[in-house]
């Protein structure tokens, strides 16, 4: 199914409105939250899948692959919550993974690298070692240049409360700020 098509059938009507909107990421890094349920993106359902979707909308279009961070960002942290609301592992593993995506699209190999180890280690913890040689071969194959100093966190995190995530903030995002984010990976 086309990317364009899958968005018109899965994503509902109010959300395919903001889609567009010059604001939109923010908007509906709103939304979102609100629309769904922690419990209800779990696991692979069609309401995570809207998620990705409006990600992934973002990150195939120029320059708004911060946009597309935000958003998936927003996920994995509402994954987060899911998982300490339920007291159950939710693999978490599919948000991160892009956000590594959206790190290479801004010539962050550092953080592209981070994002990609601890996609690795979602599918360590829960056994499921489907996609793990394939992450991890992506792991250690991201070459670092000898001063990558082009990725700076404060930037990225400007960025993204540029967008609205108000989430963004130290220690919220998993290996960007302090003891606290590093504990939230041991959930």
């Amino acid at each position: 199914m086309a990317f364009s098509a899958e968005i018109r059938e899965k994503v509902p009507p109010e959300l395919q409105q903001d889609l567009t909107k010059r604001d939109g990421a923010a908007i509906l890094g709103r939304k979102l939250p609100q629309l769904y349920k922690p419990e209800q993106i779990t696991g692979p359902s069609i309401e995570q899948r809207v998620w990705e979707l409006i990600g992934l909308f973002y990150f195939n279009q120029p320059e708004r692959y911060f946009e597309a961070l935000g958003i998936f960002l927003a996920l994995y942290q509402h994954m987060l919550d899911a998982q300490k609301k339920s007291g159950e592992r939710v693999h978490k593993g599919m948000p991160l993974l892009w956000a590594a995506e959206c790190f290479t699209l801004a010539e962050c190999a550092v953080l592209r690298k981070r994002y990609l180890m601890l996609a690795l280690c979602e599918d360590a913890i829960s056994g499921k070692r489907r996609n793990s040689a394939r992450i991890y071969r992506r792991v250690f194959s991201a070459r670092l240049a000898p001063r990558d100093d082009r990725c700076r966190p404060q930037e990225i995190r400007r960025g993204m409360q540029s967008i609205g995530d108000a989430r963004c903030q130290c220690g919220t995002v998993p290996g960007m700020g302090t003891s606290e984010s590093r504990s939230r990976l041991d959930d």
